[in-house]
C-alpha cells in the first residue's frame, strides 16, 4: 500500500484587486501535497513565505484572468513556481485549490 501523502495548508489569503475600474477581492484557500518521504516539519516553515509571494503576484494579475477554470489553472501554475522556488530542494508534488472566491 502506498505510503499518504504529506499535506501542508497555506493561511487563507484574501487580496484586494484593481482592474482599474472597480476593486475585487480574491479569498484563496490552497494546500500543498508533498511525498510521503518529505518530513511536514522541513514544509511548515516556508509557508508564511510562500504565502507572502503569491500575495505579491496575484496583486498584479487581472481579476478577469482570474475568472472560471483558466483562473484556477494560473493560480495552481503560480503556487507551484513559488512554492518549488521558496522550498529548494524540497519538490511540491501538486497543489490543490480547496477555495477560490473572486468577489
Amino acid at each position: 500500500e502506498a505510503a499518504p501523502a504529506v499535506y501542508a495548508s497555506l493561511p487563507t489569503l484574501t487580496v484586494t484587486l484593481n482592474d482599474g475600474r472597480r476593486l475585487q477581492e480574491l479569498r484563496l484557500r490552497a494546500v500543498l501535497e508533498f511525498d510521503p518521504a518529505t518530513p511536514l516539519e522541513s514544509v511548515t516553515p516556508h509557508l508564511p513565505r510562500i504565502a507572502d509571494a503569491i500575495e505579491r503576484r496575484l496583486l498584479e494579475v487581472d481579476p478577469a484572468e482570474l475568472r472560471g477554470a483558466e483562473g484556477q489553472v494560473y493560480v495552481k501554475d503560480a503556487l507551484r513556481y513559488v512554492a518549488n522556488k521558496t522550498m529548494r530542494p524540497l519538490k511540491l508534488r501538486q497543489v490543490l485549490i480547496q477555495d477560490m472566491l473572486l468577489r
